[in-house]
């Protein structure tokens, strides 16, 4: 059966040996959030804890090309021919990635797993809605006047 995968946030689809990886190259301590291959949460408020600590080991370009590439590799691997997935430049700049370096290293992961598997993607920059307003339109401005063939939609996560 032919699928696609239409709401998924970027850093919430990171497998968590990939998030480990990471948190080994950057000496993050991890135990409480993934243990035994797996993600560790009880409640909504431990999952957003969780998705934070695990969003935390992307912390450069390359590291969001990774995490997309092996994404489409994995969705590719379910029969899927599309994705799309939201980002986030409020997380990224957190780690200190700026918005066009984050869209394109998302692309780039996009891109080599289309190669690779033939399946494609699209990305949906989204703001963070308890930052408030304000951050929002400023999101919202950066990502309009910085144009990017994948990037095809906005929304709001948070």
């Amino acid at each position: 059966m032919v699928k696609a995968e239409i709401h998924c946030h970027i850093e919430g689809a990171a497998d968590p040996a990939l998030v480990v990886r990471l948190a080994q190259k950057y000496n993050i301590d991890l135990n409480q959030t993934i243990r035994d291959g797996r993600y560790v949460w009880s409640d909504f408020s431990s999952f957003l804890n969780c998705y934070d600590r695990a969003a935390s080991v992307f912390r450069e370009p390359e590291d969001y090309r990774l995490l997309a590439y092996d994404y489409f590799s994995r969705l590719a691997g379910q029969g899927a021919i599309y994705g799309e997935v939201f980002g986030s430049s409020d997380h990224a700049r957190l780690m200190g990635i700026g918005y066009s370096d984050l869209v394109e290293a998302i692309a780039a992961g996009i891109g080599d797993a289309e190669q690779q598997y033939g399946i494609e993607g699209r990305i949906i920059m989204t703001c963070v809605r308890h930052l408030g307003p304000e951050a929002a339109e400023a999101v919202a401005t950066e990502v309009a006047a910085n144009p990017h063939p994948l990037v095809t939609g906005f929304g709001m996560g948070g």
